[in-house]
Formats: C-alpha cells, structure tokens, sequence
C-alpha cells in the first residue's frame, strides 16, 4: 500500500495508489480520487504545515493505512476513507470499547454512509467483547443492496438471510463468518414476535419459538447498527430489541434525524405527551456530516430552491395553507420555456465536444425546443446539411406522416410566441429566455421578408440611428450563458429595451393576436 501527498504548502492533497483507470478525470464532473483532509468539525486542513501536525504523525498515518482503507480485490482498487467517516467509526468503535452507551451518525444521504458502517462492523468483528455485530435495514431491496455492498468491499464477508430461522441460526452460530449479519428490521422483529404466525405454529408442534432459541444471547454484548434510523427506530420493534438485548449497544445512521421541529411521533410518560426525536431513541450525536459540509466538499449535488409568493385579489393571509396546484403551475411556468432553451443548448455543447460522431435521432413535441435546437445545430452543422423530420396528422384519417422540413420556420408557433412576449412586457416577469423567443421570431421575419439578418427588422430610432445597439441587446442576451435552475430576471434598463423593441416590431409588422384584456 502506498499513500501519496501533493501540496503547494497552502493547498494539501492526499491519495492512494491505484491502478491508472482509477484516476481517470472528467473535467465536467471536476472528480478524482484525491482528498483533502479536515478536523472533526469537518473545518479543513490544507495548509502544509496544519496538515503535517494532524496528519502525519505515526500512530494516525500508521491508522489511516492499516484501518481506513478499504482493499476492493475484485476490482484491484483501493479506497481511502474520507475524514468524516473516519470519525465516525472511531466515535462507534470508542463507544463501544468504553461500552458508554448508545449513540447516532448523522451523514447526509450519498456521503457513503454504506462504506462508513461496513467499516466499522469489520473493525467491530475482531472485537472479542462483542458477540455479534448486526446491521439492520428497513427494507428488502436495501438488504440485498447492503448485502452486495459489504461483500464488494470485502468478498464473502456477510451471508443471505434468505428468512428469519436462517437469521436465527446465524445470531446463534459461533463461526467468525457470521459474526457480522446484515438483516431487515422485520426479520428481526419476527424473531423476537412470540405471538407471530411462526412461533405459535412451533408452539403448537412443540418446537422452541425463535425467541426461546435467542435466550443464550439475552445478556451477550450485542451491537446493532440501524441505517436509515430515522424511519424504523420508532415502534415496537425497536422496544422489543433493547428489551430483549439489556446489554446490547445501538448505533444509528441517518442523513435526516428527528428533532423537535420535524417530530410526529408522541411518547407518553405519565400524563405527559411529548415528540420523540432521533436523540431520545439514540441518547447523543455522535459525529455529524450535513447537506452544506457535502456541498462544500462537491460530495454531492447542490439543489435549487424555488420560493412562491401569491399574487392578485384573493391573496391568502398569514397562516392560511397555500394551493398546491397554484404553487406548481407557477414554479412550472416560470421554468419551462427558459429550460427548454437551457435543454437544447447543453445537448448542442455535448455533439460538439463529443469526439466521435454520434448517430443521434431527436423527437420533442417542445415548439420553442424544437427551433432553437434545430437552429443551434444549423450553426454548428454550417458545412453540412442535417435532415429535420415533422410528424403530422391527416385530417381525413387517423394515419401519421413522416415528411422533411425544408423550411427555415419548423413549426408556425410565431403568434403563439408574440402573445407569450406581449403578456411578459405587460408585466415585470421579463427574463433571458424571452430575449431568445424575441431573436427566434426577428430572424423568421427577417427570413419571410428577404432580409439577411434579423437586426433590419428592429425600428431605427434617434438614439440609434443604423439599429446597431438594439441588435446587440438581442444578441448578447439571447446567446448568453442559462442557468438551469435560476432564470436571470432583466434589470429596468434592460427590461426597457426589451419593451421598445417588442413594441416597435408589433407596431411595424402588426399581428392579428388576442392581446390580454386590460383590466
């Protein structure tokens, strides 16, 4: 094994050695197998010096080789642990070594929570305080899942519980191969169910129910660790796992834990009700790793927030529960032209970046979609001709042609889009996408006119004699970057500009239209 660091003393790196495929790098994705590392805090430490004084003394890199790093033969790859799953191993791993009772990890979903516990279970198998170590699920496709996980990082180290006898077995065997079990909370719950189907058929036929077969492990040191604990930690099951198990240790992995605020369940004691949380049914946080910690770290992918604020008359007051249809429909308007724009743009980038030519067959009923994409690769094909296809509908049957497009216009949507325009420069609503529908029924008229470019369509006026400032408006706000998530509302200026264009080319070149009935 060998474990390289790279810095220029104030940035510092470190990796594993690997085989080259392992390194290879894409540059949209921005990844590689190399880590910075931080303290428990998740604060990182990069300067050369920092990192020298955390890192690198005997014991902790002597660690990190022997511990923390996971051996995939299958795949002849070496994985290193990131420094927020080395500390929470350590923290479960010195909980129980002090045997101090229970406690939960809370990492947020795709921070590799599953390497996480897989590790800490191994290191817990060599424990000769710990009778068994058993990983707990709460549904079946997560425990093949888990299953096939554990055994990739280490070759057979878990085994199927096909059923819960077949569990039953393997909690009472002795053999060191199933000292570490992955099983479904349900399973286990059967096992402890003396009033299930199976354990009055053993009663009936004179057989020990699962539950008396588990009675040589009632007071061994157990350890449990929960996935997901956040969703099966609170009923029955786990009641009846702490009762039956008075020694046992239960650890928690959750990426969403349950406070106060979020709380649904009520536990009763006495006469008083109270929420339940993730803390009482665990007693303490032992490391946590948060949704921001893992953007920071491009660990996983950042998310949008889209906020709605009610407009018109019937505004509800404060404290009055908001329709959800009306929530949607406008989080949709405002997002379904920009990214059919933002979507036909990025598809173009990837042809073009594509070394080898892909064979590529487009379908949209999208009309915005449908033209900027054919424009877009019009652009990019200049030297060569690409066919565009339009599906349409006989009117005496109920029979679909295919027919080439020969034309500069792929769909007639042109007063359609004009209205669209119109009720945008009517209100405040004016982003870059309507800039682009703008450029797109310029260029059409311009097409239809005879004119060679769009800007002879755009009223000269005083203040720009030949048109050159209005043309270049449209042209830089409706080629420039889109972000997909964030639509980029138009400053008063520019709004401005987008008016007195829209307005002068109605008035020059007027369409019978149904304009918005002004109130």
């Amino acid at each position: 094994m060998q474990l390289f660091i790279v810095t220029n003393r104030s940035d510092t790196w470190y990796f594993a050695n690997n085989n080259r495929s392992h390194f290879s790098f894409n540059a949209d994705e921005r990844f590689l197998p190399v880590y910075q590392f931080a303290g428990e805090d998740n604060k990182k430490i990069t300067h050369l010096d920092s990192f020298a004084e955390a890192f690198l003394p005997k014991c902790t890199l002597g660690q990190m080789i022997s511990r923390y790093m996971v051996l995939i033969a299958s795949e002849q790859k070496l994985m290193m642990m990131r420094p927020y799953q080395i500390y929470a191993v350590k923290a479960i791993v010195d909980c129980i070594r002090e045997n101090c009772g229970n406690g939960y990890i809370w990492h947020t979903t795709g921070s590799g929570k599953t390497l996480t516990s897989f590790k800490a279970s191994t290191l817990l198998k060599d424990n000769p305080d710990i009778e068994k170590c058993v990983f707990v699920v709460d549904r079946k496709d997560l425990d093949r899942q888990t299953r096939e996980e554990f055994n990739r990082f280490q070759e057979g180290c878990v085994e199927e519980n096909t059923h819960t006898g077949a569990l039953v077995r393997r909690l009472l065997s002795d053999d060191y191969a199933d000292k570490v079990i992955v099983t479904t909370i349900q399973k286990l719950g059967l096992a402890l169910d003396e009033n299930s189907r199976r354990s009055k058929e053993n009663r009936k036929q004179g057989r020990a129910t699962y539950k008396e077969q588990l009675e040589p492990l009632r007071n061994q040191r157990m350890v449990f660790i929960f996935d997901e604990c956040h969703r099966s930690q609170f009923g029955d099951n786990h009641r009846a796992i702490k009762e039956f198990f008075p020694n046992s240790q239960l650890f928690g992995f959750t990426g969403t834990p349950i406070f106060e605020q979020n709380a649904t369940y009520q536990q009763i004691d006495g006469q008083q009700a109270s929420l339940k949380t993730t803390a009482d049914i665990f007693q303490r946080e032992l490391h946590a790793y948060t949704i921001t910690h893992a953007i920071d770290d491009r660990n996983v992918l950042r998310f949008h927030i889209d906020y709605y604020k009610p407009e018109g008359k019937n505004v509800p007051k404060q404290g009055e529960t908001l329709a959800k249809q009306a929530i949607v429909e406008a989080i949709l308007d405002k997002h379904d032209e920009h990214n059919a724009i933002v979507v036909a743009n990025h598809l173009v980038q990837l042809f073009r970046d594509t070394p080898n030519q892909l064979k590529t067959v487009i379908s949209t009923h999208h009309v915005l979609f449908f033209n900027v994409l054919s424009n877009e690769i019009k652009n990019l094909l200049s030297t060569r001709d690409f066919p565009q296809y339009c599906l349409s509908r006989s009117r005496k049957s109920v029979d679909y042609h295919l027919f080439r497009q020969k034309s500069d216009t792929p769909f007639f949507h042109h007063v359609a889009a004009l209205v669209q325009l119109y009720e945008a420069a009517q209100s405040e609503k004016i982003y870059t996408h309507h800039f682009n529908m703008l450029r797109s029924i310029l260029e059409k008229t311009a097409v239809f006119h005879g004119y060679g470019h769009f800007s002879s369509c755009i009223k000269e006026d005083a203040n720009d004699a030949d048109g050159i400032l209005h043309q270049r408006f449209v042209d830089l706000l409706s080629h420039g970057k889109y972000s997909l998530y964030e639509p980029q509302e138009m400053g008063d200026e520019t709004k401005g500009y987008f008016r007195k264009i829209l307005h002068e080319f109605l008035a020059r070149y007027p369409t019978k239209h149904d304009e918005p009935k002004q109130s």
